[in-house]
């Protein structure tokens, strides 16, 4: 996919647009399909680092882990504190938390953590509404999982897992699902409860066509 470069009115629109299919195609497992309108708004604003963030998820998705740190990496050259507090900071920062629970990344988890704790209880949405990413709690969960919080991080993602489904956002309740089994792993669970765990996330994603 590519969008048009405009100096309009719609421009923000656009964005808006390329955020909710980026978005969707990295629910539906097919996060290669936008890499390259990733990297293009990357390049062509480099002033909203909330678009850096987001490609950081895409590149962690496809399997370009190397990258995505890289990414990261310019994101936490000042510290993640650094970053102007707009109305996409606390999409940028749910955005990095996902990026480092998949590469792997505690250093800059860590930093993310502690400055989206104060916001458990509320919801990340992009820009004026136009995607619902999660539950704060959620982005704590796999933060807490990423810095070996094992236990902490069951607690952010049961309570996470309760938002979406009274929402009924039912991707997200098949991806924070699967997290939560994770953080049972790691926090050393009855084999049988990550099993249950892991057997409700896959029956939701086989229901949603994400599995």
């Amino acid at each position: 996919h590519s969008f048009p470069t405009r100096r309009s009115s719609d421009l923000y629109a656009i964005q808006g647009f390329a955020g909710q299919l980026c978005t969707l195609r990295i629910e539906q497992g097919r996060a290669a399909e936008v890499l390259d309108a990733g990297r293009s708004f990357v390049a062509q604003y480099p002033q909203v680092p909330a678009w850096r963030a987001g490609l950081s998820v895409i590149l962690a998705e496809v399997g370009l882990h190397d990258e995505a740190r890289e990414q990261l990496a310019v994101l936490a050259a000042g510290g993640l504190t650094a970053l102007r507090q707009d109305q996409e900071w606390l999409f940028l920062l749910g955005a990095v938390a996902e990026a480092c629970s998949v590469v792997e990344a505690p250093d800059v988890a860590a930093e993310c953590y502690e400055l989206l704790a104060p916001f458990a209880d509320r919801c990340i949405v992009l820009g004026d509404g136009y995607v619902l990413w999660c539950s704060v709690e959620k982005s704590l969960g796999i933060l807490a999982r990423t810095v070996g919080r094992a236990e902490d991080a069951c607690g952010h993602l049961e309570r996470a897992l309760a938002v979406h489904k009274s929402l009924g956002a039912t991707p997200l309740v098949a991806r924070t699902s699967f997290e939560l089994a994770r953080a049972l792993d790691a926090a050393a669970a009855e084999p049988a409860a990550v099993r249950q765990q892991l057997d409700s996330a896959r029956q939701a994603a086989i229901a949603l066509g994400q599995y």
